[in-house]
């Protein structure tokens, strides 16, 4: 009640305020409603942009053409938080700056000048040096190139060799011969059970090439590929475990049906659970902790519950 009152009162004095000057229309809104946005926030939309500058997908020296890569999946990550002063209160000037001063081991009190300053490699107990210089030649900057590989069966590159964050490749919109070649491409490696993996930069002077699986797929009747990052060798970490090939380690037939009765007993139908309609819950109560500190600036945050 209380609600709907504060919102006619707040039509009225909206119509008041236009009638008053024809030329000028004003729209007022409760503060509320805008501060309860910020509890439960929505996914970011973003504009289409395409991630890959080369514009040529090569699949042979004869066969290329040209696609458009949009980003599917980012990973969302808490909101910085920039460091104030406690005693500035909520002014603007609140803000600090943080700056970092570079002393001599030997002579504490010497500052260490930009242009007397090198990166080093700890390599064991010795350091290594690398000038500007030294970085600027070690460093590979390819061109903007996506070429295709080989192909291989989806579970010869399995999702555990997959890094983040997920990439959607499509034909490119006004090019009706790429959209022939996608859809040709598409349907011939769902038919097979095929991926393919390929060298991809996505922009000139990048860092380095990546090696990507792409996957084919059919998004709202749009043939695409959902392109992942591969692990190298670097990017492993290898574990040992005991064997489970001695008797004792072996579980009985009763174990085994007792953990797929387990199983089936947790099993959930495809419309039960969509990780789009997931909320991540330390972000979600992130946002919530800041939309009770707008309203009450002394809001103790609540334990969380076990």
């Amino acid at each position: 009640a209380s609600k709907s009152a504060s919102r006619t009162k707040l039509k009225e004095l909206e119509s008041s305020i236009s009638s008053a000057n024809s030329d000028v229309h004003i729209d007022i809104h409760d503060s509320n409603e805008y501060i309860h946005a910020l509890e439960t926030p929505k996914p970011v939309t973003t504009r289409l942009f395409n991630k890959y500058q080369g514009g040529v997908f090569e699949i042979s020296s004869k066969v290329k053409f040209h696609v458009h890569v949009y980003s599917k999946i980012s990973v969302a990550r808490l909101p910085s938080l920039s460091k104030m002063s406690a005693l500035a209160g909520k002014a603007e000037s609140a803000k600090v700056q943080r700056e970092q001063q570079y002393k001599s081991t030997v002579n504490p009190d010497v500052q260490v000048a930009p242009e007397e300053r090198v990166s080093g490699y700890m390599y064991g107990k010795e350091v290594v040096p690398f000038s500007t210089a030294d970085e600027a030649t070690m460093g590979y900057h390819p061109p903007a190139a996506f070429q295709v590989l080989f192909f291989a069966p989806k579970n010869h590159v399995g999702i555990q060799f997959l890094k983040s964050p997920v990439d959607c490749v499509v034909a490119r919109p006004d090019a009706p011969n790429a959209n022939i070649a996608m859809i040709s491409l598409v349907q011939a490696m769902l038919r097979k059970g095929n991926v393919a993996v390929a060298r991809y930069v996505g922009r000139k002077n990048a860092k380095a090439a990546k090696l990507v699986r792409l996957s084919p797929a059919v998004t709202n009747q749009v043939p695409c590929f959902y392109m992942c990052e591969l692990a190298c060798l670097h990017d492993f970490r290898d574990y040992e475990f005991p064997s489970l090939d001695s008797e004792s380690q072996r579980p009985s037939q009763n174990q085994v049906d007792a953990m797929k009765r387990l199983i089936k007993s947790f099993t959930i139908d495809e419309e039960d659970f969509k990780p789009e309609n997931t909320a991540n819950p330390v972000i979600r109560r992130f946002y919530e902790t800041v939309h009770q500190r707008c309203l009450d600036e002394d809001y103790k945050i609540p334990e969380i519950e076990q």
